[in-house]
């Protein structure tokens, strides 16, 4: 959340994980990628989106002002 990479900010990280973006194992609210995006453009630092998302999907996550992707199952 934004609350989050505000702070993420302050502590100059290197990157962060944005998530979930499509999908969520555990159910909670995907955030979809416009609103990846807006979360993205406040960050100073790469943002990897996580969450439902494959290899196909960096183009798009890219386009989103995204770094990368990550994951685990569809890896």
């Amino acid at each position: 959340n934004l609350r989050e990479i505000r702070i993420a900010n302050q502590l100059n990280l290197d990157f962060i994980l944005l998530s979930p973006v499509l999908s969520s194992k555990l159910n909670y609210p995907s955030i979809g990628w416009t609103n990846f995006k807006s979360l993205s453009k406040e960050a100073n630092m790469p943002v990897f989106a996580l969450g439902g998302i494959s290899k196909d999907d960096l183009k798009t996550c890219m386009a989103n002002d995204g770094y990368g992707v990550s994951g685990i199952s569809k890896f």
